[in-house]
């Protein structure tokens, strides 16, 4: 019995240890579990032998992983001897969203900063602005009192007997009354132009100079007020602090959400006018090494978030729950509770939409380290319905409330292979005289009438003027100023909104006048012809073709005009356009098209206005009788080699060329080509063909002196830089090539297009249509002109016009000028008119809403009241339209591109196995650009089957940044990667090609300008002469531990380090690649065997 009763217990222990399934090890879904009975799944798992899954210890859950250091009875291997628990400082994104890094060593960063004076005035604290202004200011009245007191110590005013105490006695006449020093001129200097005109110093007809000065200094001080205005509106409209009320959680955490570990954290707006189309990404910053050992010590992984069942759009009506699904795509795939702790990395979070209050777009910031998210945690609900007051209520008090819940503290691996166990084995269970007047001469209404017009457009001839008597007409003059203000700003909002309708813009974009149907590359295409006159272009440009043409229904219904839309694009491009010179839009006819089976194609061009960042869209359609087939356009692009320039000659800009085209629909030519393929593939002979298909891999090993080894052949790869040894590029770069005259190109280094646009006589008259945009994109120093001559000849025109006015009532007959009026009781139109020259400074005074008080008009003539009025209206539009333009031209996007970096060169070497071609930009200032995408276009001549010689054809080429798309956040400066597959235009280019092959590649970084909201474009090119083989980029981002911030070294941007790159073509490489794998190296008796003879002689000469 003792034996039997040992055998029993040592067999019930042999089956204890092969089960890891029990009540208390299972994992059980979050929550409550309630007590139950005994379950009968114990006496299952005691009869039935599970496989123990390696590491199932870990899948034990518990609530908190910080709190607890051990669990049934263990101690847990994140907490053994070694682990490294301390609090990590290193972020590059601060809790309030700065960024936390300095740029040093950056070499002409003052100059390029005062080239886009704009952004850096937004950027800056307010003092440093304010107090630039006020020195501005100040310095312009100085400048301006010095010419005053030079004009009138020239002239003798500033003479002992020529002072103003002596000015009644002598006779004499100065410039400028009541002047004694330096400090009366620097008075009139601050009345003159802050339009404020006291009424004691004022200018006569006595000097020329003097009226001239007036003008100048008019003009002057409505030009800095306009650059005031703009750069305090810029600044009190900045998107930036708009993310100030967006909120982001103190932690991130990580529980499950059905059944999945999920990585979350919550954000929130605290405003009721919510962020509009608000996107929310995250990317992960962990240092990577790649196959090739290079350290990338900030690589970037887009993490792929959403809330609830909805993508990373967000409909922000309350706080959300963003949500990162760990599935084998995440980076915290392999990840545990205590890897999570003992790793170091950063959780950069972006939340950008626009302000439903601006219509500005703007970007709230975060981050998490590892040390900041919290493992069996959720979020608290903190959104409750509210019955007495029929609303939702949110409870910011627990926006970062956390509650403690069962999470496995395994990877997502392992729980998902303890899931597939644990689904194998219930898959069998389951299925806002005295008297004092209240206003001085005041007469009739007409007297009342002038002094409101006097208040509201702050004229102030000081004839008219309210008294201390009356509280009421104290608080009317208030209220007026303000009302005057408020329609005042309601006017130039409403002028500059007209001045910049992008509606304009469309003149100066032209479509052909007919659209073509001709072959390419042996297809039906039916093209047309777009084009931009302008040299400041349209970014972000998208063509669409629709076609209107009646349908009748399976049910019968006749549908006069159905819209089709028609998959468009140009060269090897999309429909999104780089405009740089008139592209040729190509309409590919096939099955899908509805042209396959032979109307009215409406054609939709939209793109943002460089000069302004606003959205424009341009139209245009072709009936079909304005489609002309057999033809193809005439080429209007070329290279001038005397200006060193691509010219586009807009005289043959709808020219066609006919061509030789089938007369067929398309699906009869592609029948025709199938049957013609079909006969050809019987007399094809398939010993060539194989033949060239190994052409390429014999040509890639031909070389003297190369020994018979597969080592070494495939050493011959192996090269730091092409450009050391003429020799080492093989038998492609024959003797006698010419390596010069490579600098042709579209785009300079600084982004300019090098295009001249020729032969647009018959358009000129477009530019004035759009008259902004012309005055936008000029240089400064017409635009001020073009102000100046409006100004002066305003007040010229309106000069004349009092000056009629006076000669008609007869002020100027003798008995009638000023010195006699007290004595013949003659009352003017004007006070103070004595001849042409005192009704311009009158006009002067009047429009500019000086009103120095020495001219002012009366009740006599109703014809001076409706002047007044007509031209301080005019006065106050020509303002608004002044203000608009200069805070156009200050708010240009364009000159943000002035800070934004291109690396000088391009490299290409191996990542992780792959050829890429690489190059880096960089931001040099801390307000980054959002939203910013990356684009680069391949130019090159390209020929098609029919002979169609495409001399700039563009292709696009696909880029990535990192473990990230082409969407970038530009926290620091990023390294932009094309690879090199199959898909790409370097395919079958080897290094030799590349420096004997013409084509240049266009980089087109576009964003927003977080300061102001608009879009900006910056571009640069590489031509193949600036792309270095074998090299990659130098590290220049650090962490500073004394300072605890990373810093940027510009002054290795253009850094670059040798590496070992093969020499052959990717396709070549990767057909190397795929021949080692089928090569055996090892066999069962031997460590190592010879090659094999077949693959030797394939790789010898």
């Amino acid at each position: 019995m003792t034996a039997t009763s040992a055998t029993k217990d040592s067999d019930k222990q042999d089956k204890d240890e092969t089960k890891p399934l029990t009540k208390k090890s299972i994992f059980m879904p979050p929550g409550t579990i309630p007590e139950e009975d005994q379950d009968p799944l114990e006496n299952v798992v005691s009869s039935t032998a599970i496989t123990i899954v390696p590491s199932m210890s870990r899948i034990t859950t518990q609530s908190s992983l910080l709190n607890q250091r051990t669990w049934d009875g263990k101690k847990s291997r994140i907490f053994r001897p070694g682990a490294n628990v301390r609090k990590s400082r290193k972020r590059a994104v601060l809790k309030n969203g700065e960024c936390n890094v300095v740029q040093v060593k950056l070499s002409q960063r003052r100059l390029r900063f005062l080239q886009d004076i704009f952004t850096t005035l937004v950027d800056s604290q307010w003092r440093w602005t304010l107090m630039i202004f006020t020195c501005s200011f100040v310095g312009s009245w100085l400048f301006f009192g010095i010419i005053w007191w030079l004009i009138c110590f020239t002239h003798g005013d500033l003479e002992p007997m020529h002072l103003p105490e002596h000015q009644g006695e002598t006779g004499w006449k100065p410039c400028v009354y009541n002047i004694y020093s330096y400090t009366s001129a620097f008075l009139f200097s601050i009345e003159t132009q802050t339009t404020i005109g006291y009424g004691v110093r004022t200018t006569t007809e006595e000097c020329p100079e003097a009226i001239f000065m007036v003008c100048f200094q008019s003009v002057w001080g409505l030009i800095m007020q306009a650059f005031m205005v703009g750069i305090v509106f810029a600044k009190m409209t900045r998107p930036k602090q708009r993310a100030q009320t967006l909120l982001f959680s103190k932690n991130a955490v990580i529980c499950q959400r059905d059944g999945n570990l999920c990585l979350m954290f919550r954000i929130g707006d605290m405003r009721k006018s919510h962020i509009i189309g608000a996107n929310v990404r995250a990317q992960l910053i962990k240092p990577k090494i790649t196959k090739e050992g290079e350290n990338i010590g900030h690589y970037l992984t887009e993490l792929e978030v959403g809330t609830d069942n909805c993508a990373s759009d967000i409909f922000f009506i309350w706080p959300m729950v963003v949500v990162h699904q760990i599935t084998p795509e995440s980076p915290f795939w392999n990840m545990s509770a205590s890897d999570m702790i003992q790793d170091r990395f950063e959780i950069v979070v972006i939340l950008e939409g626009t302000v439903e209050s601006t219509g500005q777009t703007t970007q709230a910031r975060s981050s998490y380290l590892n040390t900041e998210i919290l493992w069996g945690h959720r979020f608290d609900q903190i959104v409750s319905y509210n019955k007495d007051k029929q609303c939702y209520e949110i409870n910011y008090s627990r926006f970062n409330s956390t509650l403690q819940v069962d999470t496995p503290l395994c990877s997502s691996s392992e729980l998902s292979d303890f899931y597939k166990y644990q689904e194998e084995y219930n898959s069998t269970r389951r299925g806002e005289t005295g008297w004092k007047p209240c206003v001085y001469n005041i007469y009739s209404y007409t007297s009342a009438f002038l002094f409101s017009i006097e208040t509201q457009t702050t004229i102030g001839y000081g004839v008219r003027t309210t008294t201390e008597e009356c509280p009421e007409a104290i608080f009317m003059v208030c209220f007026q100023s303000v009302w005057g203000l408020i329609m005042q700003a309601f006017m130039v909002g409403i002028v500059f909104a007209k001045m910049t309708r992008p509606k304009q813009r469309a003149q100066t974009l032209l479509f052909s006048k007919n659209a073509v149907i001709c072959q390419r590359d042996g297809n039906l295409c039916l093209m047309f012809r777009i084009g931009d006159m302008r040299k400041s272009h349209i970014i972000g440009a998208n063509v669409r073709a629709q076609l209107i043409k009646p349908k009748i229904t399976k049910e019968g219904e006749n549908i006069g005009h159905y819209l089709t839309e028609l998959e468009v694009g140009t060269d090897n491009c999309a429909s999104d356009i780089f405009f740089i010179w008139p592209m040729v839009v190509v309409h590919q006819i096939t099955p899908e098209s509805p042209f396959w089976n032979m109307f009215e194609i409406v054609v939709i061009l939209e793109g943002t206005v460089e000069s302004t960042g606003q959205t424009t869209q341009a139209r245009s359609s072709y009936l079909n009788t304005e489609i002309l087939w057999g033809h193809r356009f005439d080429q209007i692009v070329s290279y001038n080699k005397d200006k060193q320039c691509y010219e586009i000659n807009y005289s043959r800009f709808n020219s066609t060329l006919q061509v030789d085209t089938p007369l067929c629909s398309s699906s009869e030519l592609s029948d025709f080509y199938k049957y013609q393929e079909e006969y050809n593939s019987t007399r094809r002979d398939s010993g060539t063909l194989k033949l060239k298909k190994q052409l390429p891999l014999r040509f890639m090993h031909r070389r003297p002196s190369l020994p018979v080894n597969f080592y070494q052949a495939l050493q011959l790869s192996q090269q730091t830089s092409p450009y050391n040894t003429v020799y080492s590029l093989g038998p492609k770069l024959k003797p006698g090539i010419n390596l010069r005259n490579l600098g042709r190109r579209v785009i300079f280094k600084n982004g300019d297009c090098n295009v001249f646009h020729n032969k647009m006589t018959k358009h000129k008259f477009k530019f004035l249509q759009d008259i902004f945009t012309t005055l936008v994109d000029i240089q400064w120093r017409y635009t001020l002109l073009a102000f100046a001559l409006s100004f002066i000849g305003c007040w010229l025109g309106f000069g004349t016009l009092w000056y009629l006015i006076c000669f008609v009532h007869g002020d100027f007959e003798e008995e009638h000028l000023p010195k006699n009026q007290a004595n013949s009781s003659w009352v003017p139109c004007v006070y103070n008119i004595n001849s042409f020259a005192s009704t311009f400074l009158f006009s002067l005074e009047t429009q500019t809403t000086i009103g120095f008080g020495v001219r002012a008009t009366t009740e006599e003539c109703p014809e001076a009241l409706f002047i007044v009025c007509l031209q301080s209206v005019f006065g106050l539009i020509m303002q608004a339209f002044m203000v608009g333009i200069v805070f156009a031209k200050m708010t240009r996007p364009k000159q943000r591109a002035q800070t934004l970096l291109f690396s000088k060169s391009a490299v290409i070497c191996q990542r992780d196995g792959q050829l890429c071609l690489m190059f880096r930009i960089g931001d040099m200032r801390k307000s980054h650009i959002i939203s910013a995408n990356v684009r680069a276009q391949l130019i090159r001549t390209r020929s098609t089957k029919e002979g169609e010689r495409i001399s700039y054809h563009s292709t696009e080429l696909k880029l990535e940044t990192d473990g990230c798309g082409s969407d970038i956040f530009f926290v620091w400066p990023m390294i932009v990667v094309h690879k090199i597959t199959p898909d790409s235009p370097f395919w079958n280019m080897s290094p030799a090609d590349f420096i004997q092959d013409k084509f240049e590649i266009v980089v087109i970084l576009e964003g927003i300008v977080e300061s102001t909201g608009q879009t900006t474009q910056a571009r640069t090119s590489y031509i193949n002469s600036e792309i270095m083989w074998g090299h990659r980029f130098d590290q220049i981002v650090s962490y500073n531990k004394a300072k605890q911030y990373y810093e940027i070294n510009y002054s290795r941007f253009n850094s670059v380090l040798q590496v070992d790159t093969p020499l052959c073509s990717a396709q070549v490489l990767d057909s190397v690649a795929k021949d080692i794998e089928n090569v055996k190296f090892c066999s069962k008796r031997r460590l190592s065997v010879p090659m094999d003879r077949r693959f030797m002689k394939k790789y010898s000469m």
